[in-house]
């Protein structure tokens, strides 16, 4: 598949959010914008991605509080103060304000996949602590294992906790949560 972008960046060689949010809408194509450069997932997630994103959505679903939301991506995350929107996997935000698009998520999830796994655990993790989103966690179908990482004081991801295929790992944040890789898979 060909890609033409009928608009180019008027800032300079990066796009701004505002040219990013006036491309034309495709179903088809799903893109993202990192620090100002447009990046194209691969078209076709694998089964065990898929499988794991829903699994972890259903799981999440199962404890989300009244007060919480959770949905399985595509849903975009702007950042702004990087020039950013970034599409996870699976999103927890606060239920109110449902028409606001700029709310922070408390938890965003990547679920790699072999050509996303690098800019998932580097350009990803860098640009969501920057919106402040207090907790990432980072999902890989082909260990199966789980990372979880939450905002620090210095502003950057601290990796709290780390498991691997059936071990079971509870959490709190952003709501009580047992989580076993190995189920999700």
């Amino acid at each position: 598949m060909t890609v033409v972008m009928s608009t180019q960046p008027r800032t300079g060689d990066r796009m701004t959010l505002e040219e990013f949010a006036a491309l034309p809408e495709d179903d088809d194509v799903r893109i993202e914008l990192v620090e100002g450069v447009i990046v194209m997932p691969p078209a076709a997630p694998t089964e065990g991605h898929q499988t794991m994103v829903m699994e972890l959505a259903f799981l999440l679903r199962q404890r989300c509080p009244a007060t919480l939301k959770v949905l399985p991506g595509p849903l975009g995350v702007r950042v702004p103060t990087r020039n950013s929107a970034l599409e996870p996997d699976v999103v927890v935000l606060p239920a109110a304000n449902q028409q606001d698009a700029n709310r922070l998520p408390l938890l965003v999830v990547e679920v790699a996949l072999p050509s996303t796994r690098g800019r998932d655990r580097v350009d990803k993790r860098r640009i969501y602590a920057a919106r402040g989103i207090p907790s990432y966690w980072l999902l890989d179908p082909l260990v199966p294992d789980l990372r979880v990482l939450e905002l620090g004081d210095s502003g950057e991801y601290v990796e709290i906790a780390y498991v691997v295929g059936d071990e079971t790992l509870d959490l709190l944040h952003p709501f009580a949560v047992r989580v076993c890789p190995g189920e999700l898979s």
